[in-house]
């Protein structure tokens, strides 16, 4: 992971709880009041462009089936990217991509050279094909690309997950040819936050949901990163997690 800055997990979690979980996040999606949704879906082109959707997530029994099955399968490359067992919990959501959703800009979802470790966690929640618009990922090594900006003291734009880029920072520069991250469902990817990405247009018939858990090394906030919990979990660590 430290080399291209993700990795990804076959068969990482149960497919019948990734269902369950899916399905929920759809119906709590389609319950929104219409103007939340309009909202959402005109606040951004990071975030939320046309026709997609975020679904903060409670801890329910199949959300635990299968975060914590995939946070044992990506720990290891978790523990690379720099966190510990005593990192937090700062995110835990599904990304709804629905029929028609356009395809958002590249961004990062930390600036490029943030010294604090974060790191996604997502998981497919069910199969997921080009016409799905899958998560397209940059492979780069994130630390020496960190180190590169340092030396040459200039910050990349990145997209915070408001969809506002940063003020007075020159343009992103995706590193290589984005990888399409296909595969189905109860697979898993562990992505460095700093790496360069964007969602595809989805241009299937289904809607393309994946659950997002993103850790971070001793602090829970700062760096841009805006995402948040639900005020009903409790703290969660990458240790307690993988105990479920």
């Amino acid at each position: 992971m430290r080399r291209r800055g993700y990795e990804v997990f076959r068969n990482a979690a149960c497919a019948k709880a990734c269902a369950r979980v899916r399905t929920a996040a759809l119906a709590e999606a389609a319950a929104r009041p219409w103007t939340e949704r309009l909202r959402e879906a005109l606040s951004s082109e990071i975030r939320a462009p046309w026709r997609r959707a975020h679904v903060a997530l409670d801890l329910t029994d199949d959300v635990k089936t299968v975060l914590a099955a995939a946070t044992v399968r990506a720990a290891p490359s978790l523990l690379t990217a720099g966190l510990d067992d005593g990192s937090h919990l700062v995110e835990l959501s599904c990304m709804i991509a629905f029929p028609g959703a356009t395809e958002q800009a590249a961004h990062a979802d930390v600036p490029r050279d943030t010294e604090t470790p974060t790191a996604t966690l997502w998981v497919l929640l069910q199969d997921v094909g080009l016409e799905s618009g899958p998560t397209h990922v940059f492979p780069d090594d994130c630390d020496a690309r960190a180190r590169t900006l340092e030396s040459e003291a200039r910050r990349p734009t990145h997209y915070a997950p408001d969809g506002e880029p940063e003020a007075d920072v020159t343009p992103i520069e995706a590193p290589a040819t984005a990888v399409a991250l296909t595969g189905t469902a109860g697979d898993a990817a562990a992505m460095d936050c700093r790496l360069v990405h964007y969602g595809g247009a989805n241009t299937a018939v289904a809607p393309r949901v994946q659950l997002s858990a993103t850790f971070r090394r001793g602090e829970t906030k700062g760096d841009a990163f805006t995402y948040q919990l639900r005020d009903s979990l409790p703290p969660l660590t990458l240790g307690k997690i993988q105990g479920y």
